[in-house]
């Protein structure tokens, strides 16, 4: 990437120019940009790979791996809107929109008597956990969920993000600082 495109200003920008608030306007506005509809082109390549894996493995009953099938469907996508884009770049596009979709990471720990969860498959359980809280799910993704959904999800997630979400939702813990929180806790 030349230092001439405008993504090296941006990145440049976030990484060692921005304040607290102005990176809290920044994860806002990818907030709202990462709402269905509003990537390449009118595409969500993220909502629409998890629907199809999703789909996809209700009906193998869990043959496929819904990591794996969502990755090439991104990356399908992607190549197709943007034939001439190298590897390098696909891989932090995926890296993106499909968290922990490079090598494979260390799974969370589980506590006892607890399953390990996927940290792409997590980080999707507390997006929806902590927007149902705030009331921003929106009711068709609620009435995609299944019955008892915020309990079971509660239930299966570890005592450290279970604190992370409290403060969060409390405000002790900024946007930012929220999903700093739990992406790094994830590669421990």
């Amino acid at each position: 990437m030349s230092s001439d495109e405008p993504l090296y200003s941006v990145i440049e920008f976030i990484l060692n120019k921005a304040t607290s608030v102005q990176l809290e306007v920044i994860a806002e506005a990818l907030k709202r940009r990462q709402k269905p509809g509003k990537e390449l082109g009118g595409i969500s390549p993220r909502g629409m790979a998890e629907n199809v894996a999703q789909q996809v493995n209700e009906q193998l009953g869990g043959v496929l791996d819904m990591h794996t099938i969502s990755r090439q469907i991104v990356s399908d996508l992607i190549r197709r809107k943007e034939p001439n884009i190298s590897d390098e770049e696909l891989e932090v596009l995926l890296k993106n929109w499909l968290p922990g979709s490079g090598a494979p990471e260390p799974e969370p720990t589980a506590e006892p008597g607890q399953e390990k969860i996927p940290p792409d498959l997590l980080i999707t359980m507390v997006s929806q956990y902590v927007s149902a809280r705030r009331g921003t799910l929106s009711p068709q993704e609620q009435g995609e969920l299944p019955e008892n959904w915020q309990n079971r999800y509660w239930e299966s997630f570890p005592e450290q993000l279970r604190a992370q979400i409290r403060a969060h939702l409390s405000g002790q813990l900024s946007e930012v600082d929220f999903w700093d929180s739990v992406i790094s806790s994830l590669n421990q």
